[in-house]
């Protein structure tokens, strides 16, 4: 699938999310990192390749002002079953695949996508305070 058809035109879609990625764009990089880290030992290493990819650098998406590092810490606050994190790692993983989207449009807008489903499927808790973002 070719993410940039997306590339500008997501950000109607990302309104309901745009307070709570604006209040982690505001955070320590390290920070961000460190909650990341907590999750690592869920993931296939295939995964962990790109969390690594992301962690490198390269990671904003200019068209719809998104931030795969941040992005990627937004999907980690849900409080979510066994399944969730397997899709995480699915949609992780196949971004460093042939094809997969290593670009910055490539990395959010597979990551986004997977949240907006989430979210709007209503299966599972997000964190709410910026106390519990920095947990």
């Amino acid at each position: 699938m070719d993410v940039h058809i997306f590339d500008g035109r997501l950000n109607d879609i990302l309104i309901p999310y745009r307070p709570k990625l604006e209040e982690i764009k505001k955070m320590d990089i390290n920070v961000k990192k460190q909650f990341i880290n907590g999750f690592i030992d869920k993931f296939s290493n295939t995964a962990k390749r790109t969390i690594h990819l992301i962690y490198a650098g390269g990671n904003d998406e200019l068209t719809n002002s998104l931030n795969a590092l941040d992005v990627l810490y937004l999907i980690l606050t849900v409080e979510a079953d066994v399944s969730y994190m397997k899709n995480v790692d699915e949609q992780l993983s196949d971004i460093v695949n042939p094809g997969g989207g290593t670009c910055p449009s490539g990395r959010t807008t597979r990551l986004m996508q997977l949240y907006v489903q989430f979210t709007e499927s209503k299966n599972f808790t997000v964190l709410e305070s910026e106390g519990d973002l920095k947990k």
